[in-house]
């Protein structure tokens, strides 16, 4: 049976930490190795009530300095030892066993490096039509509150990123360090596991952070921010330029045919635009009234014969708004 060492990074919010760690041993105690609570110079009080913990998997690590979230991981990894590692926010809590979907996917697509699960039944239904038979959905993302990794990847790509301070940005960051790797990331629908969301820094905190952030990803991966709205039917070589754009981050709208091709074969981020309503929607939305924006349509792509009034549309927008052109 796979075995699994799990990583908690833990500052501060300790009545968070105690829930998320019960959940664990209810729930998910057959998939355990080793607990590796790592505390990142939390109060005195928290690293007291950390020490407390009974649950004889947990093995508690006291930083001496605050390192931020992805520093933590870092240090929390190399007390691991399992081939696969599961890393969770403090403030998750588990309801049922979320992570025996994770490791089947894990063992059939070697292709993936990484999963996530997701915060419940809404956020599976929106990816749902993207969704392959074992739940698993290609997304090119990733979501630091909680994912499945494997360790030579992680080793690989040298862990999180310094830059990121903190938090914020650096599982976007590794994401795309990973991709470039020719490897995927993704969640699965199947499995569910409710986050708190941000119980270690005050809503001003996480703002500025996210500010400041912000501008250090876009720096290091522009291609990032490219948005394409791309009109007419899809073929195998319009595929793999999609493709292209979703594994550098970036997120594809799409108004065409499909043809042969399944939603399951595109990236979550990849929009499908299924009306002519939808079609000139976006454009009002992210080339009209969107202004200088990370959300802006970058480029326009046209294939294809039909779907010639779009078309027209969209060039009389790329005029007006000095949009590129990719036929």
């Amino acid at each position: 049976m796979t075995k699994v060492d799990i990583i908690v990074p833990v500052y501060n919010a300790f009545p968070f930490v105690e829930k998320c760690i019960n959940s664990i041993e209810k729930h998910i105690d057959h998939w355990v190795k080793n607990i590796i609570i790592y505390d990142d110079c939390s109060s005195s009080e928290t690293a007291k009530n950390l020490d407390a913990i009974k649950y004889g998997k947990v093995k508690v690590i006291h930083g001496e300095t605050n390192l931020g979230y992805g520093g933590a991981v870092n240090a929390a990894f190399k007390h691991t030892s399992s081939d696969l590692v599961l890393v969770l926010n403090s403030d998750t809590e588990a309801y049922e066993d979320f992570v025996e979907p994770l490791i089947k996917i894990m063992l059939n697509r070697e292709q993936v490096a990484a999963v996530n699960p997701v915060y419940g039944i809404k956020y599976a239904n929106k990816y749902k039509e993207y969704s392959c038979r074992d739940g698993y959905v290609k997304t090119y993302q990733l979501s630091g509150y909680a994912y499945l990794i494997r360790r030579v990847v992680f080793d690989q790509v040298g862990g999180f990123r310094k830059e990121f301070g903190r938090g914020y940005f650096e599982d976007h960051a590794i994401a795309r360090d990973i991709c470039s790797m020719g490897l995927e990331t993704g969640l699965c629908v199947s499995s569910f596991l409710p986050h708190a969301v941000s119980q270690s820094f005050s809503s001003k905190q996480v703002s500025e952070l996210l500010k400041r952030n912000e501008v250090i990803f876009d720096k290091l991966f522009p291609a990032s921010k490219e948005r394409i709205l791309v009109v007419g039917d899809v073929t195998n070589e319009t595929i793999d330029r999609i493709e292209a754009v979703c594994r550098q981050g970036g997120k594809v709208f799409l108004y065409g045919g499909c043809g042969s091709y399944r939603k399951s074969d595109f990236s979550a981020h990849v929009k499908f635009l299924i009306s002519f309503f939808e079609f000139t929607s976006l454009i009002n939305r992210y080339i009209v009234r969107a202004g200088r924006n990370r959300k802006m349509i970058t480029k326009i792509w046209l294939f294809g014969k039909g779907y010639m009034i779009s078309k027209k549309i969209a060039q009389h927008v790329s005029k007006k708004y000095k949009l590129p052109i990719v036929r």
